[in-house]
């Protein structure tokens, strides 16, 4: 059996060649998959206001991040920090 779990209340099932979706309790998510939000990262604001001076767009990128309430510290991985 292939089990997995998305972001959601459900779950997809693959068993004895039948795919199946069933409702899963929010606390099952975050029991397997942990406590995930979803975040923006962009530039500080001094850089903001001069993407906006040049008429440029303000890069940014929106992602699931896992809240880790023992750490010390942030990190994204280098493909995230490249916006």
């Amino acid at each position: 059996m292939i089990n997995t779990i998305r972001y959601s209340s459900q779950k997809a099932v693959e068993k004895d060649g039948r795919k199946l979706t069933i409702p899963v309790k929010p606390q099952s998510v975050l029991n397997e998959m942990g406590a995930f939000i979803q975040v923006t990262i962009t530039h500080p604001r001094i850089i903001q206001e001069e993407f906006k001076r040049l008429g440029k767009k303000i890069p940014s990128i929106s992602i699931n991040a896992l809240i880790d309430t023992g750490a010390s510290g942030t990190v994204v991985t280098p493909k995230v920090s490249e916006v």
